[in-house]
């Protein structure tokens, strides 16, 4: 008995070690096959993802696109939105989740990319159309805050990288 006790409190101070630990995850979202109008496609949409956890608990979830101009998914974009396709080095499409409004608000993540140069752009054909695809449900982004963003051809704001710092994390980067 007091091997098994010794055991079941091992694995439990093992299963909770994490949880007060903040940490930064990376991975991808896809959406597969899409659909506008009458036309339909196979083929794969992917997002990268960067979430920063505290314990077990999501703070913070970023999930974006530097938008491919020559992707069927690019067939979700309005005539207007297309417009920045020819003005934007690059043009991103961001998800924002902010699990504590207290926190580090979606406003506060759309500032750091800003900081890298970006501007917010008005994204309404492109929004509508990803959040009725059947994988926006699949991958529980009912939350989060679908936004655009677009760099200037300024060469000097062209880097890989946006560097975000969220409170109480270590500094990361959305890998463009």
């Amino acid at each position: 008995m007091a091997k098994f006790t010794l055991i079941l409190f091992f694995l439990i101070s093992c299963a909770t070690s994490n949880m007060h630990h903040n940490r930064i995850e990376k991975d991808k979202v896809i959406f597969k096959n899409g659909v506008s109008q009458s036309n339909t496609w196979e083929g794969s949409l992917v997002f990268k993802r960067v979430s920063w956890y505290s314990g077990l608990r999501l703070k913070n979830d970023v999930i974006y696109w530097k938008v491919d101009q020559f992707s069927e998914f690019a067939q979700w974009f309005s005539a207007d939105e297309k417009e920045f396709f020819s003005s934007c080095f690059p043009m991103m499409v961001v998800l924002f989740y902010a699990g504590d409004h207290k926190g580090f608000s979606n406003a506060m993540m759309g500032a750091e990319i800003e900081k890298a140069g970006f501007k917010e752009i008005t994204l309404n054909d492109f929004s509508r159309n990803i959040s009725q695809h059947p994988d926006f449900n699949v991958w529980k982004l009912n939350r989060h805050k679908i936004k655009g963003y677009c760099r200037s051809s300024d060469k000097s704001l062209r880097g890989r990288y946006v560097y975000v710092d969220v409170p109480g994390f270590k500094q990361t980067f959305l890998d463009l």
